[in-house]
Parts: structure tokens; sequence; C-alpha cells
């Protein structure tokens, strides 16, 4: 028989990452305002060029999430394929 009276112990969720890639002529910095929004929900990591974005994604356990604007865009779905 099953005791569905108490609940399961369940691990906490773990959190997700999300990566930033800036275009080639912007700055990592201009990521400080979303990435903050997330705050402990998230593990964000800004880049200002695609391969290292490529490399970084390589050892990331699990799914992410990849943001991106301008030509860091085509990047950043290089990455997700």
């Amino acid at each position: 028989m099953f005791d569905f009276a108490h609940p399961l112990p369940t691990m906490p969720p773990r959190p997700a990452s999300v990566l930033f890639l800036s275009n080639p002529f912007g700055a990592t910095r201009e990521w400080r305002g979303l990435s903050g929004c997330f705050g402990t929900r998230a593990v964000c990591r800004s880049f200002a060029r695609g391969d290292e974005m490529s490399a970084h994604a390589e050892t990331v356990a699990g799914g992410l999430h990849i943001v991106a604007h301008g030509t860091g865009a085509f990047h950043a779905l290089r990455v997700a394929q």
C-alpha cells in the first residue's frame, strides 16, 4: 500500500543557465540589467564573442537558454544547432 498523505521528497530545481551574447560592437555590460532580473533563478553569463560562448555552452550540464541580438543572433543559432 502506498501512503500518499505525505509529500514525496524532491530535489530543489536547479537554476537555469542563461548565456547572453553581444553583437561584435557591443559589450557584455549591456546585459547587466536583464541578467539582474533573473536573480537566483538563473545562472547568467555574458559573452562578447561567439566562440567563447560556444566553448562554455559545451560545458553546461543540461539545457540552457541563449539570448542574443544583432549579428550575435547568428552565432547563437549556430551554437543552438
